[in-house]
This record gives C-alpha cells, structure tokens and sequence, in this order.
C-alpha cells in the first residue's frame, strides 16, 4: 500500500511539472460525465447535495479554465486557435439579439450557457501538453465507457421496467431554481425504449453515436478488412442492440452510415461500396421480415392519442413494440404527422416568421420570448397556439439556433463547426503520427454526424456529446499546433 502511495505521488510530480493534469482532469471529467446520474442518485438525503453534485464536472472545468488564464494571459503564451474571433463575434451577436428582443437576461444566459459550457475544456486542452500516447488514452477510455453503457442497455432490455426504473432512473433534481427533470424516473419516455444510465433516451442515443463513431474509427485504424476481430462484432453487436433499443430511428440510421464515413474518410472506397450493399440488403429484409410478422395494428397509436396532436405536437408513441416503431417510418401516416405536427411544420413556421421579421439576430436565446415574438408573425390563430404549446421545439436544433440567434449566429456557429473540421481534415491528410490520424478521422466523422443529428435532436447542448465534441476539437487543434513537425509542414 506505500508503495502505491509513493508511486501515486511520483506520478503525480511528474504530471505537474510536465504540466499534464490539466489533462487527466478533464480525462477524469470525461469518463465519469456518463454514469454521474447513476452515482449521485444512490446518494441518500434530499436533493441538495446530488444537484450540488451535478455541477462539480462544470465547475472543475471552468476551474481550470480560469486557472489557465491566470497563469498564460500575463505572459502571453495564450495558444491562438482558429475560432477565437468567431466565438467573440457570437457572443456579440447573441448580446445584440437579448437586447433588440428583450430577453430575459437570466433565462437567455442559461440557454447560451448549455451551448457553449464545454469550450472551457477546449482552450484547456489547446494549452495543455499532450501527448500521442494520452490522446489514445483519451480516445479508449471514451469508447469503454460507451461499450459499458451499451452493455448495461443489454440487460436493461430484458428487465422489467419497474426494475430499471428502481435501480437505474436518475433523480429529479432541484438547487436554487435550477431543475433537472428525469423522464426515466417519472417514466415520460417512449413505452418499451430504455434509457441507460441516463435521464431520457435522447441523451442516450446522442452518447451511442458518439461511441459508434469511436468503435468504427479503431476498427478501421487498426485493420485492413471491414470487421477482423471478435470483439470488434461484440462491441458492435452490443452498440447497435442500445441504439435499437433506445428506440431512437433516426440515430439508428445514422449509426449505421458512419461505417461508410469512416471508409471513405480513410480512402477505402471500394470497401465503403461493399458496405453500403451489404446495408441495403440487410434493410430490404428486416424490413420484409418485420412486415410480415408485425401486426399492422400494432403500429397506430390509439384514436385518442391522434386527436391530442393537433395542439400538443406529437405525444409519446403509445407502442411498446419495437418493430412496429421503427416500421412506422415508411408509412405514409408518419409523413403526413411530420409535416403537421412535427420538425416540418416547426420548420416551416419558423422560417416564415423570420422572413416576415426581417430580423438578422433571431427572436432572443430564450424559447419562451422567441415562441412569443413568432406568434406575431403567425396569422393562423390555430398555429399560434400550436407555436405555444409544442413542447420538443429544439429537437430541431438547427432551426431553433436560428430562431434564438437569426442567420447571423448561426452563421457564425457554422463556420466555426467548419473551421475545426477544416483543422482535424488537415491533421488527418498531413500527420503520420497513427494517434493524430486516428483523433483526425475521428473528429471529421463526429462532425458530419453533428450536422446530420442536430436536425434531429438537441445534440449540441446535452452534455453526453457537447462534453466530448470540445475535448476530441481541443485535443485536434493541440496536436495540429503542438506538433513542431506539423507547424512546419504547415508554413510551407
């Protein structure tokens, strides 16, 4: 036992005279952020104390953030990044759209807060010095942990949902105003999908979507053939039965075209087209298989659920079986719901009304205010009232970036997403380092899902993907800037 001790302490000098721990706390961060809402909801008394706990993670990145700032600002060896005037520009532009409006001050600080509370360990790791070695640490501890939450999902499927409820459901959280709904323990989500460890299925869909691009990304990093390894089938068996079983469609479909991402980001384009067909194979299939054995009245919610879409947008599917949710796709019926009550008419509606504003900066970062501010520009009595009442607004989250911040911000947002891919697709064609191709490959795979996803789901501000989007953008840009042979094959 001392001689672990003292090993911990020579470790532990060692990492701070390199200046390493700002890494290995964010690496502690990054691997404990999946199962902190399992953790703190055995911790017994009243709230206070796990909802005090739900922000340490945050707290100890803005610590080390400010940390950084103190100690490099005053010799100015703050590392320059290349979306360091555009973040500024934002956050003007964000400013400028709370005052036109009148937002909330509070309430709009929040929202920007949920986009944006990860940067801080983006600019830690940017003036961090890191090595290949930790970045393949980094990279492996966030596909275990991923693989681990897959697991877990496994055997939540074949539990009764009491069980999962009892042993698994986050707590509702309340400090100070601040509350932290639990749709796992008050049991809000889609009947029959599982959740994780996690307090509702989007986030889990959103972390196995990061996972599935991780467990590609090592696969292809590693062989020459589409899938060699057992446990590569485990980890990839195990990944698709979660996001399956999340119930969650279109992450489903998304999970299954990183594969062919990751091919084609590697040049291995041959491979990629003998995946695709293999995919459409498999579809056309499973497909013809669930039609056939899927009852069609399984697949319709009851008559009273359709009534209630009308001003509520859609409810909970009211199915618990699985292939019938995901068959519901290619109905007819799902189209004609979308355009009425779901992200079509969201869409729609939203970009008229800032037609018709003429407003550059958004209706202001608040969804209360913005929703507000649309109805005036909504003619339809019926559809205003729809606006108000439609509760999963930012699952198209494209489309609320621009209601909160207009085409500027937006703008602005984008091209800071394309800069930092820019970045990782130099690092991936110039690097011959395997750990910085692998993050490069990585980080420009993440990045198309990020587009494809967010239109979807609020991928961009739940914390189990905007956590490790900034860390593997932190860890791109550190060893695009870090590396000496890199910065001059870059000057050239």
């Amino acid at each position: 036992m001392k001689e672990r001790i003292s090993r911990f302490i020579v470790w532990y000098k060692n990492a701070r005279q390199h200046g390493e721990m700002q890494f290995w706390w964010i690496f502690l961060v990054a691997v404990y952020t999946p199962f902190e809402d399992f953790l703190v909801k055995w911790i017994p008394g009243p709230s206070l104390i796990p909802a005090v706990l739900h922000f340490i993670p945050e707290i100890i990145l803005y610590s080390l953030f400010i940390n950084l700032l103190f100690r490099r600002l005053p010799q100015r060896q703050f590392q320059k990044t290349p979306i360091d005037e555009l973040v500024v520009i934002f956050f003007i532009s964000a400013l400028i759209s709370i005052i036109v409006n009148g937002s909330p001050l509070f309430e709009s600080i929040y929202n920007i807060r949920t986009l944006w509370r990860y940067i801080s360990a983006y600019y830690v790791l940017v003036n961090t010095n890191i090595s290949p070695q930790q970045v393949s640490l980094m990279l492996s501890g966030i596909k275990l942990t991923g693989i681990i939450e897959s697991i877990i999902v496994f055997f939540q499927f074949f539990l009764p949902t009491s069980i999962n409820q009892f042993l698994f459901a986050p707590r509702q959280l309340e400090i100070a105003g601040y509350q932290k709904q639990s749709q796992a323990e008050d049991g809000s989500f889609k009947p029959g999908s599982i959740f994780g460890t996690f307090d509702n299925t989007a986030v889990l869909s959103t972390f196995l979507l990061l996972t599935s691009v991780l467990v590609w990304n090592f696969i292809y990093a590693k062989s020459s053939r589409i899938i060699s390894a057992n446990q590569d089938f485990i980890s990839l068996f195990f990944l698709y039965f979660a996001t399956f079983a999340s119930k969650k469609r279109i992450a489903l479909v998304i999970s299954l075209v990183i594969a062919v991402i990751v091919l084609w980001y590697r040049q291995r384009k041959i491979q990629a087209s003998w995946v695709i067909w293999t995919y459409t194979t498999v579809s056309f299939v499973a497909i013809a298989g669930m039609l056939l054995f899927t009852s069609p009245q399984a697949s319709s919610p009851p008559a009273s659920v359709q009534s209630a879409k009308a001003n509520q947008g859609p409810p909970p599917e009211e199915t618990s079986n699985a292939s019938a949710y995901f068959l519901k796709i290619f109905s007819p019926e799902f189209l004609g719901d979308s355009k009425e009550n779901s992200r079509i008419w969201i869409a729609s509606t939203t970009l008229n009304a800032i037609v018709d504003s003429g407003s550059w900066f958004g209706f202001g970062p608040d969804l209360v205010t913005a929703k507000k501010s649309m109805i005036d520009f909504i003619p339809d009595p019926k559809d205003q009232n729809r606006m108000i009442r439609f509760i999963p607004y930012e699952d198209f989250y494209w489309i609320a970036m621009i209601a909160y911040y207009g085409v500027i911000g937006l703008g602005i947002y984008l091209l800071i997403l394309y800069r930092l891919y820019q970045v990782s697709r130099w690092l991936m064609l110039h690097s011959s380092v395997p750990e910085y191709k692998l993050l490069a490959t990585t980080f420009c795979t993440l990045s198309v899902v990020t587009i494809l996803y967010a239109f979807v789901e609020r991928i961009l501000i739940l914390r189990t993907f905007s956590l490790y989007f900034w860390v593997l953008a932190g860890l791109v840009v550190n060893a695009r800037y870090h590396n000496p042979t890199l910065k001059e094959h870059g000057n050239r």
